[in-house]
């Protein structure tokens, strides 16, 4: 049984996924299949919240976005809306929803924003991979370095 790729039925309503572009995307809905059980945005329906093994944390994200752009966390958590904290605060939203299990509303919260800027970071991310592509591995790269660091 899957879900179908346009629309998905989101809690309160339809969310409406994508447009009709091939390109890759990083915070799209997720659905997986392991060990029979569907996985869809977080939670297992036979299982109950998705857990994985050395997850990252919210705050490893955070930490490898700053050290990549030479911003403070504090900076970068501000309400500013200055061009040089945009972007890196937009590929923080996009990597946050990618490497954790986290919720739209989970990472607004931890960055004193509304889900929907989440949402809308995302968005835009998906839609210029090509420009964000080289930034996101950095920052993917910096993160397990400091999740190894981290003890368990």
């Amino acid at each position: 049984m899957a879900i179908e790729h346009k629309t998905a039925v989101w809690p309160g309503g339809h969310f409406p996924a994508h447009a009709d572009n091939d390109a890759p995307r990083i915070c799209s809905l997720r659905t997986s299949e392991a060990g029979g059980s569907k996985t869809y945005a977080g939670k297992s329906k036979e299982n109950g919240p998705r857990r994985q093994l050395n997850e990252p944390t919210l705050g490893q994200i955070l930490s490898a976005v700053s050290l990549l752009f030479g911003i403070s966390e504090r900076l970068l958590l501000s309400h500013r809306r200055c061009a040089f904290l945009v972007r890196p605060r937009m590929l923080f939203y996009a990597v946050a929803r990618d490497m954790t299990s986290k919720s739209f509303p989970q990472i607004g919260a931890a960055c004193n924003r509304h889900h929907s800027a989440v949402m809308n970071g995302c968005r835009k991310v998906d839609k210029n991979i090509a420009e964000y592509g080289a930034d996101i591995d950095r920052i993917r790269e910096l993160v397990a370095r400091i999740n190894q660091d981290t003890p368990v």
